[in-house]
């Protein structure tokens, strides 16, 4: 007889949310989501306790009235699917994973000092591709002098394959060199804790978006670098509103969830003519001594000051893309079919609270789609939803 796959842990800790007639499953130790409709959920289930698969395979089929060549084949097919998901998820290493010492000492490209809310930190950075990646939008808190007895000090290199996130010199975790958005989440999370004061238990979260708010509730729009979140995010500022953070949003355990962060707003130059027309200030806030046409990215500070006491509930999750073919169109979306498309811009603390509060969180809350190249129409709708019109 089969026995369990190898692969999988006996038993596997899981935990599912019921959405209409799907189970989204999130499970511990690798920080995945699965979505299963009936019968590959019961077999699933099983496969969870560690049954073995002949013994799933029968069960299945009186349960189910099903033939039992193909109660087999279904399966030996779920078994598969779940076997890729440990694959993919265990590339050398959990999703996060720490580790003592083993780690050699980092080629430091360079040091920057950083201050927010009236606190330093500094963070090494071991190449020009890892600077790139994290400095720009910690930019606007540089600090020229150095700092000493900092109580955060971050180093970020690569060893081999592996991206290696050290914190103060005592925590260390690893991750796929090619996925920067877990570290760039594990980062965010830390500087989180920092900031606030908190520990990663507190936290369901950092997603990367923009938050914009009435002072009530806040709508976040996410999206690929580029996708034109942040240019929204400035034409909703421009027209009175909040923005409470910028490419990463932390999101509490416990609502109102939605946190600050100070970062200014990055504005990239293809969408330079779009915010000049209404915000002609917008060259005031140069960063650098540079000919506008040879810029990449203007940082524009936000206008009103935040702190960490300003915390709001979610109104609605807004995916945006900026398209000169369509004038605007603001559309309900199914929360499933864009769980994934999330998931990618999401970082989850890997803890089953986490995954429990994200999947009652995100399915109780209303998602869209917006596309646009009239500003006008989108911030008028936009301002609509906000007042539940």
């Amino acid at each position: 007889m089969s026995k369990a796959p190898s692969f999988l842990p006996d038993p596997i800790d899981f935990r599912v949310h019921n959405f209409e007639e799907w189970r989204i499953v999130w499970i511990e130790g690798i920080n995945r989501y699965i979505c299963f409709l009936e019968p590959a959920f019961y077999v699933f289930e099983c496969l969870a306790k560690g049954e073995l698969q002949e013994t799933i395979a029968s069960a299945c089929s009186h349960r189910y009235d099903l033939p039992a060549d193909h109660s087999k084949r279904f399966t030996k097919e779920v078994m598969e699917q779940l076997e890729r998901v440990y694959r993919e998820a265990q590339y050398g290493l959990e999703p996060e994973q720490k580790i003592s010492g083993g780690t050699a000492e980092p080629l430091v490209y360079r040091i920057r000092n950083y201050r927010i809310w009236s606190k330093d930190f500094r963070m090494a950075f071991g190449d020009l591709y890892l600077e790139e990646l994290f400095h720009p939008f910690l930019s606007p808190y540089t600090l020229d002098a150095g700092i000493e007895n900092t109580p955060f000090f971050c180093e970020l290199f690569f060893q081999e394959e592996f991206a290696v996130l050290r914190i103060n010199r005592m925590e260390t975790l690893i991750f796929p060199k090619d996925e920067p958005e877990r570290y760039q989440g594990a980062f965010s999370l830390q500087l989180i804790n920092y900031l606030y004061d908190r520990k990663t238990n507190d936290w369901m979260g950092v997603l990367h978006a923009s938050a914009v708010s009435d002072g009530h509730t806040a709508l976040l729009f996410t999206g690929d670098s580029g996708s034109g979140k942040s240019t929204i995010a400035t034409f909703l500022m421009k027209a009175g509103f909040h923005v409470l953070s910028d490419d990463f949003v932390p999101i509490a355990m416990t609502s109102p969830e939605i946190c600050s962060f100070p970062a200014a707003i990055s504005v990239k130059s293809s969408a330079f003519p779009l915010i000049k027309k209404v915000f002609p200030e917008i060259g005031s806030y140069l960063q650098k001594e540079t000919p506008e046409d040879e810029l990449d990215e203007w940082f524009i500070p936000q206008t009103a000051e935040i702190s960490t006491e300003m915390r709001v509930p979610a109104r609605a999750i807004i995916f945006v893309r900026y398209d000169p073919e369509v004038a605007f169109s603001l559309k309900r979306e199914s929360n499933l079919t864009l769980m994934n498309a999330l998931i990618h811009q999401l970082w989850i603390a890997n803890n089953p609270d986490a995954a429990s509060r994200f999947m009652a969180w995100y399915f109780n809350l209303p998602v869209f789609t917006l596309l646009y190249s009239d500003d006008k129409q989108a911030v008028e709708a936009l301002i609509r939803l906000f007042r539940n019109e």
